[in-house]
């Protein structure tokens, strides 16, 4: 099962806290792959998002805030670190809202931005976008080297077996592509 197999498997399972971490990683894992020296950044993820997600996309979000909420689930387990905007995830329901942005005001008489994102269309979204990156990825030499050195570390055997034992089939460790 391939890492984009394992998110849709996640959110299908109902584990959308796992499945919207996952998506958040995806243009770390492919900035990293298509960089010579295999590292990614800030400035990556963000180059990333802006080619393969916002260009197709036409959404009030940046990629400067998906860094931001990437950084804030990842690192703070918090969507809003960020206070110049409130994001709402929505899981499955009845109603669904993406990408939609409204304006409440709080007791104090605070106003607050909100923007909603529906957990199943983002993910689509971001698989298609991933998709798209790897037919293009497809034959750059970088990128197919750096993931085929992932490929080799993950399927060493006996590293498997010193630190698993002999039983652990293949499909426990996953590949990127």
């Amino acid at each position: 099962m391939t890492f984009t197999e394992e998110i849709y498997h996640a959110y299908n399972s109902k584990y959308y806290q796992i499945a919207l971490n996952s998506l958040f990683v995806i243009p770390d894992n492919c900035a990293a792959l298509q960089d010579p020296d295999g590292k990614t950044s800030g400035k990556k993820y963000k180059e990333w998002c802006n080619k393969y997600y916002l260009s197709r996309y036409e959404y009030e979000i940046t990629a400067e805030d998906l860094y931001s909420i990437r950084c804030s689930l990842l690192h703070q387990s918090s969507i809003n670190a960020n206070s110049k905007m409130r994001i709402l995830f929505q899981p499955p329901g009845p109603i669904k809202f993406h990408h939609t942005s409204f304006t409440t005001t709080s007791g104090d008489n605070s106003v607050l931005h909100w923007y909603c994102i529906n957990i199943h269309d983002f993910m689509m979204e971001m698989l298609q976008s991933h998709h798209n990156w790897e037919k293009e990825m497809k034959d750059d030499s970088v990128c197919q080297t750096n993931i085929k050195n992932i490929k080799i570390a993950k399927s060493d055997a006996p590293l498997r077996q010193a630190i698993h034992g002999p039983t652990v089939p293949d499909e426990v460790f996953m590949t990127f592509l």
